[in-house]
């Protein structure tokens, strides 16, 4: 079994916007003289490469997408991951990953329908609304299939779950879906069963009383072999959520002779799993040859395992519906003719949001330029295409929303992970050395790693849920006596066409001049990484966190100095974050004759 450690392995940074490209880097370069006039960054917001647009151009119009999406599926219940202690056999699912890319550190939604939003919209969901179980996808929100080109047919197939506690018959077809067969509810519920159910067809209802596994693979076949141009499929199993129940015999290995699902709840999970692999092999036969070398499959679960049906060492507690890792890092599995070196694995952060802007680069539509609003993913392409890509991604966020105690919000980067309960306080993970999440470094004193850490990863959901913030990070060196504290002025917010002023206080007596400090990155200096430790150049303790870009001399008025930071009325810097640090000259406290604030990171806004 492998050990939930290696999930972090081979992440990394790669500076501070969701992805930091080529087409970025060109924004950057010219925008620079703005940046100086002003002292204002350029924007860093392209999310799309120069290699993937080439590969969008050159594949396009010509590639399919299967989606298959597993019900309550965790890490821990497919083979190819070996981070379960006995998952079922899937070894259709494993051969995905055999003749694709498996990405270890993949995160959904802790509820079924949160997902489900993510893939069809590219957005969390306190922009789309849906932010638990059975809320309804706003007709408002712009769709996958909504944004692909006329030439595309688009299929939905299996369970809906995005309409709300009474759903309309019609409402993935108003969503945008050119053809529905399915379920539109969570789960079946009595007196409904996976071999009785009603299942709607473009809006028209019936009972069906075939196996609700086969019969999305039936409807997939069919549908798929009708087709004449290029299309997009989703699958979305009900399999394996509840009732747990004993499938068809053919579809599994399990003897469930004499046994009762209620009480041997994980055997039956486990037969529902074996049989959907053998029914998603079924699907992948039925494609003619021809169909799938054009065809991308992407296999991902929509959240974690249940708690009725976790075995350790994953903990029962830290389960779906929970922001735990068990909640929410789930199998994400992608094979196909988009994929370069399979058999390969991808360490990097991704999200569920992410496969939005993927299907929607294989078909040729720049995701962004589709949709009139806020896009949360970032396009994995790059990984698919490059076995070095760099992480595209410093975190990820997920969230629940309610009034339970799992109700909250949650983000992680390569190493640490922050939860933020609706009631309670915060909960800081090591993931790296405490991968299931049982010690909580907030009940202790935090080391200057894990504060930096805590730091970033709080002004991130901030920052999510406010874009016009600023916040401070990292710590100061000491002075003598005092220690100087930067801070933004009390009430001031980054916002495009207005003055935003800093100021540094408790400076000792004798400081007449600072050094105000502005960066595009907090990650990297040139070659140098960051933070960099100071020691070596005559400042022991003290560290610069921000490539320095912008220098801006800070006069010293009334025992305080004051940064005034004018933000030009440019709404191509809408979006951007940047760094600021303050050095203040003391002479006598190291040889360097210089000491250094926190940080801060902002991020501008319009008004």
């Amino acid at each position: 079994m492998t050990t939930r450690r290696s999930a972090t392995r081979g992440l990394g940074t790669r500076g501070e916007s969701s992805v930091a490209d080529r087409e970025a880097a060109k924004e950057v370069h010219a925008c620079k003289a703005c940046l100086r006039r002003s002292a204002d960054p350029p924007v860093m917001g392209t999310r799309t490469t120069v290699a993937t647009l080439l590969l969008a151009g050159a594949l396009g119009a010509q590639t399919n997408t299967l989606l298959i999406v597993g019900d309550d599926m965790g890490v821990d219940t497919v083979g190819i991951y070996k981070e379960g202690a006995s998952p079922a056999p899937t070894p259709n699912i494993d051969k995905l990953a055999k003749n694709g890319v498996l990405f270890r550190n993949a995160y959904a939604g802790p509820w079924c329908s949160v997902t489900r939003a993510h893939l069809m919209t590219g957005r969390h969901g306190f922009r789309t609304g849906v932010g638990r179980a059975g809320q309804t996808l706003p007709l408002t929100e712009t769709t996958l299939p909504e944004i692909l080109p006329s030439t595309y047919t688009h299929a939905l197939i299996g369970k809906w779950h995005l309409g709300g506690s009474r759903p309309a018959n019609n409402h993935p077809n108003q969503t945008g879906w050119g053809h529905f067969a399915g379920s539109l509810g969570g789960f079946f519920t009595s007196p409904e069963t996976y071999y009785s159910w009603k299942k709607v067809v473009n809006s028209k209802s019936s009972t069906s009383t075939n196996y609700a596994t086969s019969d999305n693979v039936d409807d997939s076949i069919a549908w798929i072999k009708a087709q004449k141009g290029a299309w997009v499929c989703s699958l979305n199993f009900n399999a394996p959520h509840a009732p747990y129940h004993a499938p068809p015999s053919s579809l599994h290995s399990y003897d469930l002779t004499n046994k009762n699902p209620r009480q041997d709840r994980v055997l039956f999970f486990k037969a529902m799993i074996e049989a959907m692999d053998t029914e998603i092999g079924r699907l992948l036969a039925g494609i003619d040859s021809a169909t799938l070398a054009r065809t991308n499959v992407i296999f991902v679960g929509d959240n974690g395992t249940g708690s009725a049906v976790t075995e350790a060492p994953f903990i029962n507690s830290h389960a779906k519906t929970t922001l735990y890792e068990g909640g929410t890092n789930v199998p994400l599995i992608v094979s196909g003719p988009g994929v370069q070196s399979p058999g390969r694995e991808v360490a990097a952060l991704v999200h569920s949001t992410d496969l939005f802007d993927t299907i929607a680069e294989w078909s040729g539509v720049n995701a962004r330029n589709a949709v009139n609003a806020e896009i949360d993913g970032v396009s994995i392409v790059p990984y698919l295409q490059n076995p070095k890509q760099e992480p595209l991604r410093e975190m990820v966020y997920t969230e629940t929303f309610g009034s339970s105690r799992f109700a909250g919000t949650a983000v992680r980067n390569a190493g640490y992970k922050l939860i933020r309960p609706q009631t309670g306080g915060d909960k800081l993970f090591d993931l790296t050395i405490d991968p299931f999440e049982k010690t909580d470094l907030l009940l202790g004193t935090l080391t200057k790693e894990q504060r930096e850490n805590y730091d970033r990863l709080a002004s991130e959901l901030a920052r999510l849920k406010d874009e016009a913030a600023w916040f401070v990070f990292g710590t100061a060196c000491s002075g003598n006596p005092k220690t100087p504290k930067f801070a933004a002025s009390a009430g001031q917010r980054p916002l495009l066409g207005q003055t935003f002023t800093t100021e540094v206080t408790d400076l000792n007596t004798g400081v007449t001049v600072n050094l105000g400090m502005l960066g595009l990155s907090r990650t990297k200096y040139g070659t140098i990484p960051l933070p960099l430790d100071l020691t070596a150049i005559g400042a022991p303790g003290c560290t610069l966190y921000l490539s320095l870009d912008i220098l801006v001399p800070l006069l010293v008025t009334g025992g305080k100095a004051t940064w005034n930071f004018p933000i030009p009325s440019v709404t191509a810097l809408n979006g951007l974050r940047f760094y600021q640090q303050v050095g203040v000259f003391e002479t006598s406290v190291n040889t360097l004759k210089m000491i250094f604030t926190n940080a801060g990171e902002g991020c501008i806004e319009i008004k």
